[in-house]
């Protein structure tokens, strides 16, 4: 690919590429009715863009265009809070002033690009990545084909427990391969998806009058009422290795890079009690 073979690394800087962005949104809110105030967004979007910052191919731009790393096509936001009215019977102090919120993050997979570690297109000195090809489908591999490992690939968090494995098999490495030799592959750039991230959080508030000006709240925070497993994008490079030791396409960590999540993107269902002295 490179124009003489006869010559070496001729580099050149130039301010070049392209971006765009396209989106459909919608938004639904009430304001302080019968003491609810909530909001509710939902976005469509696709951002595309050259990814990288030095070219696979100075001769064609092109080649770099594609889904840029931030290209959410489905996401979903809401909240509301929620002034509980007060029971007519009990103590006053018990029966008054609570509180409800709750906040909900739905969104799809970010993007991710089948990278080869090998310099088959001959470009090489880091001028960006060739890509790999694909001998099959990377998101289904049935039990026993030739590009399969060994029980198929699974994307239940239950599998892995099953079969006593630390991660979880989201694509099939073994139908990614190094492109041939002097092309830059023929995946694109962007072109599969991660996991997608869901959560819900809910808090309840009770607010104590103490007297004029000072009251107390006593807080009960939960996070990820669902307890759903949100995980981080698996590693995508090409089959190199055996299909014993290959880490393509593997989930090791939950969203926000920790295996063993505490408070975070990633966290199992958690909760956390305050008291606070307003003032």
């Amino acid at each position: 690919m490179r124009p003489s073979p006869n010559f070496g690394q001729i580099k050149q800087v130039t301010s070049a590429g392209a971006e765009n962005f396209n989106s459909l949104q919608a938004l639904v809110k009430t304001r302080n009715w019968h003491g609810l105030i909530s909001e509710y967004s939902y976005t469509w979007s696709h951002n595309l863009g050259s990814n990288t910052a030095l070219p696979t191919d100075n001769t064609n731009p092109r080649l770099d265009y594609g889904n840029l790393a931030n290209d959410i096509r489905h996401q979903f936001k809401g909240f509301f809070t929620y002034d509980v009215p007060g029971l007519k019977r009990g103590p006053k102090w018990l029966t008054h002033d609570w509180q409800a919120t709750s906040v909900v993050w739905i969104h799809g997979g970010k993007p991710i690009t089948a990278s080869s570690s090998a310099n088959n297109s001959g470009l090489g000195l880091n001028e960006g990545a060739d890509r790999a090809n694909l001998s099959g489908n990377p998101l289904y591999c049935a039990s026993g084909a030739a590009n399969c490992i060994a029980n198929g690939t699974s994307k239940s968090i239950d599998y892995a427990y099953g079969n006593q494995k630390t991660y979880i098999q989201w694509f099939n490495p073994l139908a990614i391969v190094s492109p041939a030799a002097l092309t830059a592959g023929t995946t694109r750039v962007g072109q599969f998806y991660g996991p997608g991230y869901a959560d819900v959080d809910l808090s309840i508030f009770k607010n104590i009058p103490i007297k004029e000006g000072i009251k107390a709240q006593f807080r009960g925070e939960m996070f990820n009422v669902l307890n759903r497993y949100n995980y981080s994008n698996p590693t995508f490079a090409t089959n190199s290795l055996t299909s014993n030791t290959q880490t393509t396409g593997q989930v090791t960590a939950t969203a926000g890079g920790s295996s063993a999540p505490g408070i975070g993107a990633g966290e199992p269902f958690n909760v956390q009690l305050a008291l606070k002295i307003l003032f």
